[in-house]
């Protein structure tokens, strides 16, 4: 016995293949032409989950993280097994942000997938962290900072180990220089912080430091002493 196999029509087809096509017009950066084929294909079938899912990544790829966002829930509404699918995407698009240097919109991105796929939080903080050491091994300490700002973010068990890691690089220059790691040191935690006030106290009692240069650590010292440790640090002559 044979049993037929209802093939798609024509124009059910058709429609299938706007939703193709409007990714491929999006790969070669043709967004006008994307949004066009997606925005007749949910007027068509506004029950097509890939054409909702498609639209949210067509907003990020045009900048909007919110309206992205918004088409997302709409895609999980229609159906939950997408939550999987939007982390994933959302991780993937973040990654290529990460490593073209562009760490705040990755950031966001990152934010999006872990909506999503809560399950992601902790590796993209423990790739994140791994990534800024090895800046940060290599001297490269601004970058790291940056990429060092998303793994405390999203895991703020780092950031007592990358206070101590500024902390410890403030300590070892020379001049004022100590001061921009002792300030990102003293972002990540203030456990440092009446360390580095008196380590600063202590840079004013160099003889050979100049006059200008005690002022200007007796006015970061404050930022970290209390009024009485300020007065004992730095008695009246």
């Amino acid at each position: 016995m044979f049993f037929a196999i209802n093939a798609p029509s024509t124009s059910q087809a058709a429609l299938n293949s706007d939703v193709k096509r409007a990714k491929a017009f999006m790969a070669a950066g043709m967004y006008q032409q994307a949004i066009e084929l997606l925005d007749k294909r949910i007027n068509e079938k506004p029950t097509d989950v890939e054409a909702h899912f498609q639209v949210g990544i067509w907003h990020i790829n045009t900048g909007s993280l919110t309206k992205a966002d918004s088409w997302f829930d709409g895609t999980v509404r229609l159906k939950p097994e997408y939550s999987s699918k939007i982390g994933g995407e959302c991780k993937t698009l973040g990654d290529e942000a990460f490593y073209n240097g562009d760490y705040g919109w990755a950031k966001s991105l990152y934010q999006l997938a872990i909506k999503y796929q809560p399950n992601l939080k902790g590796k993209i903080a423990r790739d994140c962290f791994d990534q800024a050491q090895i800046y940060f091994n290599y001297k490269n300490y601004g970058p790291a900072d940056s990429i060092f700002t998303i793994a405390a973010a999203f895991d703020s068990s780092y950031s007592q180990q990358i206070s101590a890691m500024y902390f410890n690089l403030g300590n070892s220059v020379d001049g004022i220089h100590c001061i921009d790691y002792y300030r990102i040191s003293a972002k990540y935690s203030d456990s440092y912080n009446q360390k580095i006030g008196q380590n600063l106290a202590a840079l004013t009692m160099v003889q050979k430091t100049p006059e200008a240069d005690k002022k200007i650590y007796k006015k970061e010292a404050s930022k970290y002493l209390s009024k009485v440790e300020m007065k004992k640090a730095f008695p009246p002559d």
